[in-house]
């Protein structure tokens, strides 16, 4: 009897790429052919359509939402100041550079008092557990596998920190906004357009730990700076990404096909 020949490593790769790039042969085959729009959530994933070779005339953007049922926050001055990261723990989100701006931050100003946690799951949970454990942070940094409620997390942090190289429009952004809380973060996906930078937030290159390390020294230091971004940030949010505005999106595109 002969024995099946083995195949060789990374056929089933190739092969498994191979069927992908079919499928969005046909998947934007039958888009372009067949739709009367194509609707995506972040500006930057549209421009990955059109890139790809999708009608451009086809591609709307209509932005995330999030509902509000709270109210614009104003937080006192309580050490230890706590920055708040929350994602999966995936290459994308770039945990290694937040890290590397926390340590950079802690060396800079020892004086400094503030906590960092994270909080999300995923498979480098491990990688990002032994990286706190090798650079000495254990006593700074926690990390938080699925609460069971996240909004705690939210309301208990005073800035919010992400650290992407990649994103589409990400909710969590919108979510700590929607807490009255500065973000400082990478400039990935559609950031730009959700947080003003140095008026709801800093914004920076991604990797940049030592710019980012500054605009969280700022505001660590200044409870003012904190709530006045905070603010600016809720009142952007609630203007530009609420329910009711996404609902209205809606309507403006319906009426399109009208």
């Amino acid at each position: 009897m002969l024995s099946q020949p083995r195949k060789k490593r990374g056929q089933e790769k190739y092969g498994w790429r191979r069927f992908n790039k079919l499928k969005m042969i046909i998947q934007r085959f039958v888009l372009n052919n067949f739709s009367d729009l194509i609707i995506t959530n972040s500006q930057k994933g549209g421009a990955s359509y059109i890139k790809y070779g999708y009608k451009d005339y086809l591609v709307k953007h209509v932005p995330n939402a999030v509902k509000f049922d709270i109210e614009k926050k104003i937080r006192n001055e309580k050490p230890p100041i706590k920055v708040l990261s929350v994602g999966r723990f995936i290459t994308e989100k770039d945990y290694p550079t937040a890290l590397k701006t926390i340590e950079y931050l802690l060396k800079s100003n020892l004086a400094l008092t503030f906590k960092y946690t994270i909080v999300g799951y995923g498979p480098l949970k491990n990688e990002i557990v032994e990286a706190v454990s090798e650079m000495n942070l254990n006593g700074l940094v926690e990390i938080v596998e699925n609460p069971s409620n996240i909004h705690d997390y939210y309301d208990e942090a005073d800035v919010f920190f992400l650290t992407s190289i990649d994103e589409g429009m990400p909710n969590v952004v919108l979510e700590a906004m929607m807490n009255s809380l500065p973000v400082v973060s990478t400039k990935a996906g559609d950031i730009e357009r959700m947080v003003d930078n140095e008026k709801s937030g800093f914004i920076h290159e991604q990797k940049d730990y030592k710019g980012l390390a500054n605009s969280l020294k700022k505001l660590i230091l200044s409870i003012d700076k904190r709530n006045e971004y905070g603010h600016k940030g809720y009142e952007l949010v609630s203007s530009k990404f609420s329910v009711q505005r996404l609902f209205e999106n809606y309507k403006e595109i319906i009426s399109i096909l009208k």
